[in-house]
């Protein structure tokens, strides 16, 4: 077997792996069956203390955010709002804004340095807390009326120790359809299959968790960049069993720039990466070896977008050795992995037509595989920093559309990627012509990811 095919049947092993995974998620999902909605009633209301961080935020965000948590549905005494704000401008505005618009008792602490940030700052929140059930939101998520009431009234089961709510992002751009797609991903795919083992995903904000389980589990690791799914994958691994409810959601903000969102889709990767190694290292697979299994796959994942970067690179290998990759294997391998994405697309685009239009939806697919495709290269310099315990410079995602602060911000691994698909598109036209339609769209894809980039958009 020439050098081509084997780089061939390496990245369609990966790509079918995931595509199958997905599919399996999938399956495991729609077993679940619909969710039934719970009474709003407590039997008794647990005190709440509701931990908000923020770091350099829009004032019209946090207003919102103060407006949303002055609606919800609770007895006013059994709340408080916990804020922990490393913002290096306007801190003073944002506490007078909490403490002018809320009826609850506001606790606001300011932090000079933003040690173990957003992690760090809710661990210092829980320090500060007095709530037997704890509440995480960011600055651009909003709460259902009725939301904590429901939380409580699940948690009263000694069974489980947190809720998680689905979410949905504000539509209005391609930026925010590219985004959505990701959100559904996670909302349709994966939370439903975890949901039925018992186990669902916590993803940063919109979760409820009992005080004494996440004391007990140590509260946030403040070196993991993905706190949340870290968080996850230990409260899984002590058997701490969590609800996710799908039948009302959390709105938030999509990323305001493709770069933002491009920003915050790497952080999302490494924070995959550190939390498999993590995982890897520090839980016994032989204590429970489907949800070990389960987790290994859900953040390793990410592997799969090094397929594109392979395939890219085939074109050269066939024109150095003079090879060839069989049209039989390209054919039947290429129909295999399309057979399980297409399905899992389908329930995708089924999930996404519940609150998009279909022309939207359409637009997102393409954003967001352009997006995607080209984080090739990136996801595999990703992952070798994690292995070799290299830090991520924390970003916070910009989520207001009137901030421009990483506009012509253009990274230097997407334009060696871009020019890497170029090459493979021009060389797969006189070598290998079964893949030139694939590269040349990939390398599309990239050029036009970095304009837009360069435009700020």
């Amino acid at each position: 077997m020439v050098i081509s095919e084997i780089l061939f049947l390496i990245s369609i092993s990966l790509l079918i792996t995931y595509s199958y995974f997905s599919l399996i998620l999938v399956l495991m999902g729609l077993k679940d069956g619909k969710q039934e909605k719970q009474k709003s009633v407590c039997k008794n209301y647990p005190t709440i203390s509701i931990l908000i961080p923020i770091r350099n935020e829009p004032e019209e965000l946090v207003k919102e955010l103060a407006q949303n948590l002055r609606s919800l549905k609770y007895e006013k005494d059994k709340i408080e709002i916990i804020v922990v704000d490393d913002s290096k401008r306007d801190w003073e505005r944002n506490k007078a804004i909490f403490c002018s618009m809320l009826n609850y008792k506001v606790k606001y602490l300011h932090r000079e340095k933003n040690r173990g940030f957003k992690p760090g700052a809710l661990n210092d929140a829980l320090k500060l807390s007095n709530g037997e059930l704890i509440v995480c939101m960011d600055v651009d998520s909003r709460l259902p009326r009725d939301a904590l009431v429901l939380a409580a009234s699940y948690l009263e089961n000694d069974e489980i120790s947190y809720i998680q709510y689905i979410t949905r992002p504000r539509l209005h751009n391609f930026i925010s359809y590219g985004y959505s797609i990701f959100i559904e991903f996670r909302n349709s795919v994966f939370q439903p299959a975890l949901h039925r083992l018992g186990f669902p995903l916590i993803i940063g904000y919109g979760y409820v968790i009992k005080r004494s389980v996440l004391e007990e589990v140590g509260g946030w690791r403040e070196e993991a960049l993905a706190e949340d799914l870290e968080l996850s994958a230990r409260l899984a691994s002590r058997g701490y069993r969590g609800l996710f409810i799908s039948h009302d959601y959390v709105l938030e903000n999509p990323p305001a720039t493709c770069v933002a969102l491009r920003k915050q889709q790497e952080r999302w990767i490494y924070g995959a990466f550190q939390t498999f190694i993590h995982t890897v290292k520090n839980t016994n697979m032989f204590r429970n070896k489907l949800l070990w299994t389960l987790y290994i796959l859900l953040t390793s994942m990410f592997l799969g977008l090094t397929s594109n970067l392979i395939i890219s690179i085939i074109p050269i290998t066939t024109f150095l050795f003079k090879e060839s990759i069989s049209r039989d294997i390209f054919i039947n391998s290429t129909l295999l992995n399309n057979i399980a994405i297409s399905l899992v697309g389908i329930r995708l685009l089924f999930s996404l037509l519940t609150y998009g239009k279909l022309k939207d939806i359409m637009k997102g697919f393409i954003f967001g595989g352009i997006l995607y495709n080209s984080l090739s290269l990136k996801t595999t310099v990703l992952f070798i920093k994690a292995l070799l315990g290299k830090d991520f410079a924390w970003v916070v995602t910009p989520k207001s559309c009137k901030r421009r602060d990483v506009r012509n911000n253009i990274d230097s691994v997407l334009v060696i990627t871009s020019l890497l698909y170029c090459v493979g598109a021009l060389l797969s036209f006189f070598t290998i012509k079964i893949l030139f339609i694939w590269v040349l769209s990939l390398s599309m894809g990239s050029i036009f990811l970095l304009y837009l980039e360069a435009k700020g958009v």
